[in-house]
């Protein structure tokens, strides 16, 4: 599936299921579902686990991050799609940025002492 029908479809669940908005693994068998509906020769509700994992490892399916990498900018894009935890994910995402530069200045830091 190319990006760009990803992000409408994306968008279009995200516009009709506002319970898809905080939940990526909802969000992406929702859309798996959809794209098995529409386009296996096996029925969806006659497929087995492992005709799925047969499709999903032969790249039949959209890829579980491109769908959720999709959804984080539509949502960064479109404030009425977000869900009711995109502030939450956002601020967690500053705060674990600057964790991550304080471990590697004090990584660089010991570097430092090491070679005095």
């Amino acid at each position: 599936m190319k990006l760009r029908n990803l992000k409408r479809v994306v968008e279009r669940q995200l516009r009709d299921k506002p319970n898809l908005r905080d939940n990526d693994n909802k969000l992406v068998a929702r859309i798996w579902y959809n794209y098995i509906e529409s386009k296996s020769p096996v029925p969806v509700k006659s497929m087995t686990a492992l005709d799925f994992l047969y499709s999903l490892g032969n790249n039949e399916l959209p890829a579980w991050s491109s769908i959720v990498r999709v959804r984080r900018k539509i949502q960064e894009m479109n404030p009425d799609l977000r869900g009711n935890k995109y502030e939450k994910r956002q601020a967690s995402k500053k705060m674990y940025i600057k964790e991550i530069k304080d471990f590697e200045l004090e990584h660089i830091k010991r570097q430092i002492n090491n070679n005095l």
